[in-house]
C-alpha cells in the first residue's frame, strides 16, 4: 500500500505530504519514469485490485500469488514479488512456486550484477548461491560481455571478484575459479591503463602464453603516458609493478625509462638528468651500452628525432661515459689477473670467469666501436659531398678562377690505434683546390 501513494524522491515525499487527495493523473505526471520502469511507484487502480484479491481469501492460492508477482514483476519490484513468495507456509504451494521463485531471484541477480555504478558483493552473492547452479552461471555469464563493451573495468573487476567466491562456494571449480581470479588480476591493470589513456586490447590478455609476450610491448606507453601526471620516481615505480604482476624482466622498465627520457621530439625540452643517472645505475654494465646503444640508432635512424640536438647530445654523452666505464672495467680485470696464483683453484675459476666476462664485453665493445665509426664514415661522407657542391658553385660564381676536384693522394697513416678495429681503405679523397696543390700546400 505504501507503493500506491509514496515515493521515495524529494518531489513524491512533498506530495505525499500535501492534504492534497491521491490521484493517479497526477501521480503519473509528477514521476513517470519511476512509476512505469523500476518500480518505485505502482500504478494504484491495479495494485488495490491485486492487493484486495490477495486479503479476500484465509489462505491466498497458488494462482493468486502468481498473478500478483507477474504484475509485481512488469513494474520491476522483483524484492517486493519475493517477500510475497516467501509467506506460504505449505510445502506443496512452495514446491509449485519454486519456478518463480527461481524467475523472480535470477531477475535481481541479473539487476544486482548490472549496476555500473557500484555492486553489492555480498547480495550479489547470495542471489547467485541461492539460484541453481546452472542458472547462476548463465546469468553471471550474461553479465560480463555488456561490461567488456562498455569497457566499464571496475565493475568487470567486482565481477570477477565474485565470480571466485561463487565458485570457491560450489565447490569443484578449479578451472572456473582459476579463469575469475585471472581476469580479476588483468582487470585491475586494464583501469590502470584506462586511466592513463594507454591504448590496449583486452582480448590479448586471454591466453597466458602470449600475455607476457603483450603485456611486454605495453611497458614503452605506459611509462610515456604515466609521465604526463606522474614524476619519473612514480612512473617507473608503476613501470616496475606492472612487470612484476606480469612476470616481465625487472630491468624492462628502466630501460623503457631510458628510452622515454632520452628520446625527446622537441629540442627545447630539458632531459631529467638525474632519473636517467639513477635509471642506468640500476642496470648491469652490458644492459646499459646495450640500451644507450639502442637509443643512439633510433635517434640517429628516425626522422622524428632529426632536430632533437638535445636527446642527441644527451644520449652520446652517457654512451661514451659508459663506453670508457666499460673499457676502464677491462683494464681493471687485466691488473688483477696478474697477481692471480695459478695454484689456486679458486682463484682459477674466478679468473675464468673474468676471461668470459672481459672476452664478452670486449666484443659488445668492438661492436660497438664499429657502429661509431661508421656514423662518424656516414657523416665524414655528407660533408664532403656538401663541401664538393659548394666548391661548384663558388667556382661558378668566380667565373672558374678556383677550381676545386678530388685529390686521390692517400694521406700518411700512423698506424691503428691501440683498442680500435683496423679498417683498410683502398684510397681516400679530401678537398682542395688545384691551384693550391699547384704551389706546392702540403
Amino acid at each position: 500500500m505504501r507503493r500506491m501513494g509514496n515515493g521515495v524522491g524529494d518531489q513524491v515525499d512533498e506530495f505525499a505530504k500535501s492534504p492534497a487527495p491521491l490521484n493517479s493523473e497526477l501521480l503519473r505526471k509528477l514521476s513517470p519514469a519511476h512509476y512505469t520502469s523500476d518500480g518505485v511507484l505502482l500504478p494504484p487502480d491495479a495494485a488495490q485490485e491485486h492487493i484486495l484479491s490477495y486479503l479476500s481469501a484465509p489462505s491466498p492460492s497458488t494462482a493468486t500469488i502468481t498473478s500478483l508477482v507477474e504484475f509485481l514483476s512488469t513494474a520491476g519490484a522483483h524484492s517486493l514479488s519475493l517477500q510475497f513468495l516467501s509467506m506460504p507456509d505449505d510445502a506443496a504451494q512452495v514446491a509449485e512456486l519454486e519456478g518463480v521463485r527461481t524467475q523472480t531471484l535470477a531477475k535481481l541477480a541479473e539487476r544486482t550484477l548490472s549496476d555500473p555504478h557500484m555492486i553489492d558483493f555480498h547480495l550479489a552473492f547470495g542471489y547467485l548461491t541461492a539460484l541453481p547452479q546452472k542458472i547462476a552461471f548463465e546469468t553471471y555469464k550474461n553479465a560480463l560481455p555488456p561490461a567488456y563493451a562498455k569497457k566499464l573495468y571496475d565493475l568487470i573487476h567486482s565481477l570477477s571478484q565474485i565470480g571466485v567466491a561463487a565458485g570457491e562456494h560450489w565447490g569443484n571449480q578449479e578451472a572456473y575459479t582459476a579463469q575469475c581470479r585471472r581476469m580479476s588480476h588483468n582487470s585491475t591493470w586494464w583501469g590502470v591503463l584506462q586511466k592513463y589513456s594507454v591504448p590496449f586490447e583486452p582480448s590479448k590478455f586471454e591466453d597466458e602464453e602470449k600475455t607476457t609476450e603483450y603485456a611486454t610491448s605495453l611497458v614503452f606507453p605506459l611509462v610515456t603516458k604515466a609521465s604526463l601526471k606522474l614524476s619519473a620516481a612514480q612512473a617507473l615505480k608503476l613501470a616496475q609493478s606492472f612487470c612484476e604482476s606480469f612476470d616481465i624482466n625487472e630491468s624492462v622498465a628502466l630501460q623503457k625509462q631510458i628510452e622515454h627520457l632520452l628520446k625527446q621530439v622537441s629540442s627545447s625540452l630539458p632531459i631529467d638528468t638525474s632519473a636517467l643517472s639513477r635509471a642506468l645505475h640500476l642496470l648491469p654494465t652490458a644492459t646499459r651500452l646495450t640500451t644507450l646503444r639502442r637509443c643512439v640508432i633510433e635517434l640517429e635512424s628516425s626522422f622524428k628525432y632529426a632536430t632533437a640536438y638535445n636527446s642527441h647530445s644527451t644520449a652520446l654523452e652517457y654512451y661514451r661515459l659508459e663506453l670508457g666505464e666499460l673499457l676502464r672495467e677491462c683494464c681493471e680485470d687485466d691488473e688483477v689477473t696478474m697477481h692471480v696464483r695459478p695454484d689456486d683453484p679458486g682463484e682459477k675459476k674466478k679468473q675464468q670467469v673474468r676471461e668470459a666476462r672481459r672476452a664478452g664485453e670486449e666484443r659488445l665493445s668492438s661492436e660497438i666501436i664499429t657502429h661509431v665509426h661508421n656514423l662518424c664514415s656516414r657523416r665524414l661522407f655528407l660533408c664532403s659531398h656538401r663541401a664538393l657542391r659548394f666548391g661548384r658553385r663558388l667556382s661558378a660564381w668566380t667565373g672558374g678562377a678556383t677550381r676545386w676536384r678530388f685529390s686521390s693522394r692517400t694521406p700518411r697513416s700512423r698506424g691503428p690505434r691501440r683498442g680500435f678495429p683496423t679498417t683498410t681503405s683502398s684510397s681516400s679523397s679530401f678537398l682542395r683546390p688545384s691551384s693550391a696543390r699547384a704551389a706546392g700546400a702540403p
